[in-house]
């Protein structure tokens, strides 16, 4: 659902305008009459659709708020902003922040904007002249601001970096930021636009046999909390830990769960045993489909492409395919919440620098388990003193990135303890786009919120659940667009990215990351019905040969495309000579074509982001 909130101002002259040409209708006034809220859809108590998500609205004698996608309707929030004075006294309300939900308050000139804590959902703004313009819509932002696209950023994406902080945050559009997981957005008269921390994470210093009772109660809750009233529930069963684990949960509460497990041409791959098991005993309608089944990626048009990812192009994209083919393959049971396990390999699972903070802590035995955990991963001993010994802030490291050639080797083992990993670029990108990276990382390198959590372990798990919370929330525009989801009425969601679920994972002390097995606390968390021996499981399919097979099935589509030349060519990122020797050579790892198809997908989205932003322009006429 798109919002635009306009602070307790004066309208700028054209942004009325702007705004009804675009859809939006004024929902609702600050208390001096301005307005406040533009958008679509219901703003109601009422039930609604969740991909309409219900807009709550309440107000004290001091304070306005509307939340979108809540339950417990306009009595609870009540409740919630009972007593406050000031938008700043809201944090209790934010608390109950989940999925999609987003909360907009205002008070005395004073308005807070956000999403939630992990970027499951989240808002962005940009300047109209003298005035912050907040939006949950970058695309809807880029048009009231004019901005172009940031070729840095397009550099960025055809990187390794995406998925690494402070990278994961970049903005495709110039002129447009995001307000950080975990902190609102601050606009009054009386100073510039700033961001306020609203949530900070636990210390990692809390025992395994305390923390399992309020992780299973919080698995619950998320899992409850994750679908709506009157929706059907469809699960990925992939017979890992965590889809296996959130299924059997799922099934406490929805007991007609559909299951979805992707075959593998693998013979070796062994998902299909255990996740056949699970269904099994969870008596659930399984749907068994081929690893490539639904449209390739190639098979969607290039507009259809970019009314899927207005936030750029992005790893998001191997999504397209789920959300067709869920559309299709389900139809008749919609609405529809699809639950996945995403962020739980790393709340749970090892992560690289789980050593490095084990070595700094008082546990009892860590240097005898770091010995046995160096032998069980059969590495050196060299390369284990050089991960112990790793130092330095994440400042220095990126400006060590900036001063590289984007093609150094890198070891997750050894290096697996850097606040930043090294970025790698596809070796067909220009010495131009080299330079404009080099730019971008000096930049991020002045931040001041480099750091998540000064335990590096933790700093990587939070990492990896803002990465994850982008993800699920680029899912779920995808799931809003015609024709994308055919006429399935489809949600995603992740309820390990619930808060109630984060906390906890995140407050395990160190020495309990090692424990027996492979995700100590979620086995131990483990509903009643599940049985131990899924967490016994050692090994883990994988889907290697079905990447390469669609690769020569697409091989000769790029080169066709880049036959006659590029955008990416044309803003000089990219080096036509090098991309055609790249297309052709064999990668026995897959970075090579993983590479290929990045710069497959940039230069598609480029080219679907030129029509239809000129046209869009046009229609509307900001530049006019």
């Amino acid at each position: 659902m798109t919002f635009v909130v306009h602070p307790d101002s004066p309208t700028h002259p054209r942004l009325p305008y702007l705004i009804k040409k675009m859809g939006l209708v004024e929902m609702h006034q600050h208390q001096s009459g301005r307005p406040w809220i533009y958008g679509k859809g219901d703003s109601t108590t009422s039930p609604g659709s969740h991909l309409l998500p219900t807009a709550t609205f309440v107000r004290n004698r001091n304070v306005s708020v509307l939340v979108t996608g809540v339950r417990g309707g306009a009595a609870r929030l009540e409740d919630l902003i009972q007593g406050a004075k000031e938008v700043n006294h809201l944090d209790r309300l934010a608390k109950t922040l989940t999925g999609s939900s987003l909360m907009f308050a205002s008070c005395d000139g004073v308005t807070r904007t956000q999403g939630t804590m992990s970027a499951t959902s989240a808002v962005f703004w940009a300047q109209i002249g003298d005035t912050a313009i907040t939006s949950d819509d970058q695309h809807i932002l880029r048009l009231l601001t004019g901005g172009a696209v940031d070729p840095a950023e397009l550099v960025v994406r055809m990187s390794s970096a995406e998925v690494n902080h402070p990278f994961s945050s970049g903005i495709v559009w110039e002129g447009i930021h995001e307000v950080p997981p975990g902190s609102w957005l601050r606009c009054g008269l009386d100073s510039a636009p700033q961001t306020v921390s609203w949530w900070s994470p636990p210390a990692p210093d809390s025992g395994i046999d305390v923390l399992t009772p309020i992780l299973r109660e919080g698995i619950r809750t998320a899992v409850t909390d994750a679908v709506p009233d009157g929706h059907e529930v469809s699960a990925d069963l992939s017979g890992g830990l965590d889809s296996t684990t959130l299924s059997f949960f799922l099934h406490e509460v929805h007991p007609n769960l559909h299951t979805v497990f992707f075959t593998s041409a693998d013979p070796a791959n062994t998902d299909v045993h255990w996740s056949s098991r699970a269904a099994t005993e969870l008596e659930s309608a399984h749907h068994v489909l081929p690893h490539d089944a639904g449209p390739r990626l190639s098979e969607v048009s290039d507009t259809d492409l970019f009314r899927a990812l207005p936030e750029g192009p992005t790893q998001a994209a191997q999504y397209v395919r789920l959300v067709r083919l869920l559309g299709s393959e389900l139809a008749e049971i919609a609405p529809l919440t699809h639950i996945n396990g995403h962020g739980g390999d790393e709340l749970f699972g090892p992560v690289s620098a789980m050593p490095w903070s084990l070595f700094r802590s008082r546990t009892q035995g860590n240097i005898r388990t770091l010995f046995g955990f160096q032998q069980v991963n059969k590495k050196s001993l060299s390369s284990t003193i050089r991960l112990l010994a790793t130092s330095g802030s994440p400042r220095g490291e990126l400006l060590g990135i900036a001063r590289s050639d984007f093609d150094s080797p890198y070891d997750p083992y050894s290096q697996g303890a850097r606040w930043v990993p090294p970025v790698r670029l596809p070796e067909a990108l220009s010495e131009q786009a080299r330079e404009a990276l080099r730019t971008r990382v000096r930049q991020l390198a002045d931040r001041d919120d480099l750091v998540l959590h000064p335990d590096r372990t933790s700093h990587q798990i939070l990492e990896a659940v803002r990465f994850h919370g982008t993800l699920l929330r680029r899912m779920n525009h995808m799931a809003r667009v015609e024709p994308m989801n055919g006429a399935t009425d489809l949600a995603f969601a992740s309820p390990f990215l619930d808060r109630r679920v984060v906390e906890p994972a995140l407050a395990l002390q160190i020495g309990d990351r090692f424990g027996s097995g492979v995700k100590p606390l979620l086995a131990r968390a483990r509903p009643p019905g599940m049985a131990m021996e899924y967490f016994h499981r050692r090994d883990k399919g994988e889907y290697s040969p079905e990447m390469f097979a669609e690769y020569r099935a697409e091989r000769d589509r790029v080169r066709s495309l880049f036959a006659d030349g590029s955008l990416l060519e044309d803003m000089g990122l990219l080096d036509p000579w090098r991309f055609r020797h790249q297309i052709e050579r064999y990668s026995p790892n897959g970075d090579s074509v993983e590479q290929v198809m990045q710069v497959d997908l940039v230069e598609r989205w480029l080219r679907a982001a030129k029509a239809h932003t000129a046209e869009r322009i046009t229609q509307i006429g900001v530049n006019g």
